[in-house]
């Protein structure tokens, strides 16, 4: 549905959380990841394109998921994203226009076997 007046343009597939990967390291010398939410994002499932999906096994990346959300560029690869409960890094960002010529954000995700630790 297109966006109507003021009211904000609203994607209907579900609600992804995104989250920032923080740089730290514990006293014995191993690396850990925290996680600090970053921000929740309303979004529409995408199908992945042959082209990504051969580019990503050129690099070696395990794609299973793109999601479109409203234009955020600040978010990129150093995010991770939760989807229904699995969480996934960001493998790719593109910003484009939707048909409805709202600024949005398409987010190729890979899913991660890190282990996070939520602040």
């Amino acid at each position: 549905m297109p966006p109507m007046g003021n009211a904000p343009y609203r994607m209907g597939d579900g609600l992804a959380y995104i989250y920032t990967v923080l740089d730290d390291k514990s006293a014995g010398g191993k690396p850990i990841k925290p996680l600090q939410l970053y921000g929740k994002a309303y979004f529409d499932y995408l199908s992945i394109g042959s082209d990504d999906f051969q580019i990503a096994l050129q690099e070696g990346a395990k794609i299973e998921m793109r999601i479109r959300i409203l234009q955020n560029r600040e978010v990129g690869s150093l995010h991770v994203v939760r989807v229904s409960g699995q969480y996934y890094s960001v493998w790719r960002t593109r910003h484009t226009v939707n048909k409805h010529g709202v600024p949005v954000t398409d987010l190729t995700l890979e899913r991660t076997t890190v282990k996070y630790d939520l602040n």
